[in-house]
């Protein structure tokens, strides 16, 4: 809890939710005060409202020192931004991931989580948003308008995703697939 201790939570505002889980579990033992109901109702408070945390994965069985071993490597995952990895190459996975499909801006903005990370998918466009909605609640003024991630990015930088899927990774698409170990299975009968 020592980003919610410090404030560094309130910089983005869909981390507001920690600080209800905080104030909320608080307030639950305070209420009830020192029994065992208050126990009781901090844990349903933590596991079952709260969709951050399981009980399953508290009493998960797991060996840290296993380690799997496979020669076969995934192309792309919504996932993936969460490994060290270059922007750049998570979207070049993302557009040889898509071929032979042709894309549009609509899918773009649509997958765009899936390929740019929440930082810019969620967090930044939230943030922007946050700003214009207390700056219209002071009601001053130049604070903006609302945007979504299509307005608050622009057609141009989708535009300029597109044109790179058609002019550099459509045409190359063997020399991408070889860059990545792509290979194509035709024969779905073996």
């Amino acid at each position: 809890f020592s980003n919610v201790i410090t404030g560094k939570e309130l910089e983005t505002a869909n981390h507001v939710g920690r600080f209800v889980l905080l104030a909320g579990s608080i307030a639950i033992i305070y209420a009830i005060s020192k029994t065992r109901k208050a126990v009781i109702l901090l844990l349903i408070w933590l596991f079952v409202f709260r969709s951050n945390f399981s009980v399953f994965s508290i009493f998960a069985n797991k060996n840290p020192e296993s380690v799997v071993q496979t020669s076969h490597y995934v192309l792309f995952h919504p996932a993936g931004g969460l490994f060290l990895m270059p922007s750049d190459e998570l979207l070049e996975r993302y557009l040889v991931w898509k071929y032979p499909e042709k894309l549009t801006i609509q899918t773009l903005v649509a997958d765009f989580r899936s390929y740019s990370g929440t930082g810019p998918a969620i967090h930044q466009v939230a943030q922007y948003n946050y700003r214009v909605r207390i700056c219209k609640l002071f009601r001053l003024s130049g604070c903006g308008e609302i945007k979504d991630i299509l307005s608050f990015y622009g057609q141009d930088y989708f535009q300029k995703i597109l044109d790179r899927y058609e002019a550099e990774i459509f045409p190359n698409i063997t020399k991408y697939y070889q860059k990545y170990h792509v290979a194509l299975i035709n024969d779905y009968s073996r």
